[in-house]
């Protein structure tokens, strides 16, 4: 299974500028973007304690997921 991570700093901040790119990535590489599971954080990045990252990563260790994608405005290792 594919994940696709979203975050945000704040609550009122939204994910949703974030998910169309990360669509058009997912369908530019021939995957369908309900076919994904969506994990959505509004918390700081300067903790890795949020609750949608902490269940993509049990995921992940656990073997359900095995490619995470994710948006990042400062690194060129990301959509």
């Amino acid at each position: 299974m594919i994940a696709c991570h979203c975050r945000v700093s704040s609550a009122r901040q939204e994910t949703d500028s974030q998910k169309p790119e990360v669509r058009r990535w997912l369908q530019g590489n021939g995957i369908d973007p309900s076919a994904v599971e969506w994990f959505e954080d509004k918390e700081t990045g300067r903790t890795l304690k949020r609750p949608a990252f902490d269940r993509l990563r049990k995921a992940v260790f656990a073997g359900t997921i095995k490619t995470v994608v994710a948006t990042s405005p400062i690194s060129p290792f990301f959509l």
